[in-house]
């Protein structure tokens, strides 16, 4: 009983994750293509183009985090063997630290990426009264 929830709790995690992936790609497809059809309009351009590196920075580490946490659960849910872990101490911070790591990074990215956001961030902590 326990190891069928294991693996459907596998299973659950990796369609989520293949259906982000997926997304992200037809989201890429749709902004490089976009490049060619805005040639005519030098403003929207680069902004798709800004838009396009955030996507495909958040898709890398999206994809990083995730496929990582993948390869360490899989097996550990699937095979129930030690021998697939090099150290079960590494292993164990993977599982742990992979996924809030991306969720970490991601208002990084944000924040290096969308100058708006820079500013509001920077006005906001400028503005705080110190103790």
């Amino acid at each position: 009983q326990n190891q069928r929830h294991d693996k459907i709790f596998t299973a659950q995690i990796t369609s989520n994750i293949i259906v982000v992936i997926l997304s992200n790609l037809v989201t890429l497809w749709k902004l490089l293509h976009s490049h060619v059809t805005s040639a005519s309009q030098p403003q929207n351009a680069h902004r798709r183009h800004d838009a396009t590196k955030t996507i495909i920075i958040l898709s890398a580490l999206f994809c990083f985090f995730n496929i990582t946490y993948l390869l360490i659960l899989f097996p550990l849910n699937v095979f129930k063997d030690p021998k697939w872990f090099i150290n079960v101490m590494v292993s164990q911070c993977i599982l742990h630290y992979s996924l809030p790591l991306n969720s970490t990074l991601n208002p990084i990215v944000y924040i290096t990426r969308i100058r708006a956001m820079r500013r509001y961030v920077l006005k906001f902590v400028s503005n705080q009264e110190t103790c």
